[in-house]
């Protein structure tokens, strides 16, 4: 049976570059687009951030108690913010996006060849008639 390949890590990074490349993305929406795993998303995100190819802007809330305080910086910054890519990031899709699409042709010329290449097996076996015994 023809099982789907899991997908990279750099594969999943692509993607993520590729979906906040078109517009800025909210986490939700980008789960959405990118087909990934909330968890595994917030992952690719943070190795994102911490690169610096994208960011998240950071605004003071005020404090739920008082009107007064403010906070420095919000418990959950990443949530409901879109995320942007940064001139770093936008750099850096430019250079790897051609050699990405080259690379994802090339796995799906691989998928095709063993997808061709069990079918004639298959048949083989059933013009035999052994898978009928």
């Amino acid at each position: 049976m023809f099982k789907m390949p899991r997908r990279s890590k750099s594969t999943l990074l692509y993607e993520v570059l590729l979906a906040l490349h078109s517009s800025p993305l909210k986490i939700t929406k980008l789960m959405y687009k990118t087909n990934i795993n909330a968890s595994v998303l917030a992952d690719l995100v943070r190795i994102l951030v911490n690169n610096g190819y994208v960011q998240t802007p950071y605004f003071a809330e005020k404090h739920p108690l008082s009107l007064k305080k403010t906070r420095k910086k919000p418990k959950y910054p990443s949530f409901g913010y879109p995320y942007t890519l940064t001139p770093m990031g936008k750099t850096f899709f430019e250079r790897v996006a051609p050699v990405m699409e080259e690379f994802l042709t090339l796995v799906n010329v691989v998928d095709a060849q063993t997808y061709a290449l069990e079918a004639q097996r298959y048949s083989v076996i059933l013009q035999k008639g052994s898978a009928m015994q």
